[in-house]
């Protein structure tokens, strides 16, 4: 694996491994106000089910590598006692 340090014109806050633009290692916050998490299942390929989840908060840790990167959920809202 490569890593190269990104241009001066190129954005400040990703760097290239492989050739792919990825996040400069570190820790991020979800912004809940800009996330939204769905899924689709389909039955038998004659219907859909459609779900969400309205509430997400979480971290996201970038590493230097690329396989010590995590996700990891603060909470969440599916509306179901059993989960």
């Amino acid at each position: 694996m490569t890593t190269t340090t990104a241009p001066q014109t190129a954005n400040p806050a990703s760097r290239s491994i492989d050739g792919v633009d990825v996040p400069l290692a570190g820790s991020y916050e979800i912004d809940a106000a800009h996330t939204h998490v769905g899924f689709v299942v389909r039955h038998l390929m004659l219907s859909k089910t459609r779900g969400r989840f309205p509430a997400v908060s979480g971290t996201v840790v970038i590493g230097d590598e690329p396989l010590d990167s995590r996700c990891r959920r603060h909470d969440r809202d599916s509306r179901s006692r059993h989960r």
